[in-house]
């Protein structure tokens, strides 16, 4: 280490030199944007996946007509005009075969729709991390070997 006095007498160095240069080259960029965009395209399919709706419960005649029995009695007109129409005038046009109500039929649909959304963001995901990888090692590398 040199003293104050002979600080002077050090060789000077130019500011250029001193600056380290970037490890950071293209491959690295892209492949970062990649990952970037495949991360946020898998967070939303996960999103889909987490949000699906359950699945509605199976027809179950017995536990439906008990229900019926217990609360028949304390229903308004208007809902006893809806109970009819929704759950009771299919079943006495269909039989005791399987009946879906509106409420089934809807949240069906919905798991239709977030399944697909799912799927295609999953890969959506998978395609960008896969071009972005083959393109990283396709471009030429800057550091030198």
């Amino acid at each position: 280490m040199p003293t104050l006095r002979n600080l002077a007498d050090l060789p000077r160095v130019d500011e250029a030199d001193t600056k380290p240069k970037s490890s950071w080259g293209i491959r690295q960029g892209v492949f970062t944007a990649g990952l970037l965009v495949a991360l946020t395209l898998g967070s939303i399919c996960g999103w889909f996946q987490f949000r699906m709706p359950a699945p509605p419960k199976p027809f179950d005649l017995a536990a439906r007509s008990e229900f019926f029995k217990e609360n028949v009695d304390q229903l308004t007109p208007v809902e006893s005009w809806t109970l009819w129409m929704v759950d009771l005038k299919p079943l006495a046009e269909l039989g005791t075969r399987k009946v879906e109500s509106p409420v089934d039929m809807v949240r069906k649909n919905q798991i239709k729709r977030f399944t697909y959304y799912r799927n295609v963001f999953g890969i959506a995901a998978a395609a960008v991390l896969g071009i972005s990888l083959l393109v990283t090692l396709m471009l030429p590398s800057s550091q030198p070997r």
